[in-house]
């Protein structure tokens, strides 16, 4: 009987041993980034964001100002919350800031049918309920809705943001502001590829590859704001590989 007990208390052991060396492994032969296979991948990633932010540059509510772009691969890892069923993930960001003027509700919704025209799915939280059933990060869904002010004024960018809508291999995220925001921090985030924990977008120990051509987003704001109102950042993510 003692060699079952034996047994029994060296598989927990044996089970962490096993996913430590098979993490050692992965590091130690991780894929050729810059290779052949992935450089084709990345490629084709990139034609297709290229080719669905063509519809978008043709939106004449819409006037292209910048672009920036974000190409990152990195070390996943299991923890508490997600369960990897792969040992690297590389994703490729696009984001292009627009200028625009006009009825910034009518704008909105109209982009949202032409985004479901296109093909793209909306989310449950959608530009729709953005502008006629805000929810307040703070205050939840609790009516009256009360809007948060920049210096006692309401501002497009105090509203919550969509969820992301989805397109195939694509996810498009939209953020928001006005000549009055302040805060430009989210339009700055905007331009990082995202993945499912917040942390990861700046955790640059599991980073593997990582290729930064971002925009000064206050220098950005000031130059689209001298011509128009509001300033539109739509970010269109793609994953390309994952072994």
């Amino acid at each position: 009987m003692k060699w079952m007990f034996t047994v029994l208390a060296a598989l927990p052991l044996s089970g962490c041993v096993y996913g430590r060396l098979d993490e050692i492994v992965e590091d130690l032969f991780p894929p050729d980034f810059t290779g052949d296979e992935i450089t084709r991948k990345r490629v084709a990633m990139t034609q297709a964001i290229d080719a669905a932010f063509a519809t978008l540059d043709a939106n004449k509510n819409f006037a292209p100002h910048a672009t920036a772009t974000h190409d990152r691969c990195y070390r996943e890892k299991d923890n508490w919350k997600y369960k990897r069923s792969f040992a690297h993930s590389c994703r490729f960001r696009v984001t292009h800031f627009y200028g625009m003027n006009g009825d910034f509700l009518t704008t909105m919704l109209g982009l949202e049918n032409q985004l479901a025209a296109d093909g793209w799915k909306l989310p449950h939280y959608t530009l729709r309920e953005v502008m006629t059933n805000p929810y307040d990060g703070f205050l939840g869904d609790r009516p009256p809705y009360i809007t948060r002010t920049t210096n006692g004024k309401p501002l497009v960018s105090n509203l919550r943001p969509p969820d992301g809508y989805k397109k195939g291999k694509l996810t498009l995220e939209i953020i928001f502001a006005e000549r009055e925001t302040t805060d430009l921090f989210p339009l700055s985030l905007s331009q990082y590829v995202e993945f499912e924990a917040v942390y990861q977008r700046f955790d640059e120990k599991k980073q593997r590859y990582d290729q930064k051509d971002f925009r000064d987003v206050p220098t950005v704001v000031q130059d689209i704001t001298q011509s128009y109102k509001y300033v539109l950042a739509i970010s269109l993510q793609g994953t390309y590989f994952q072994d």
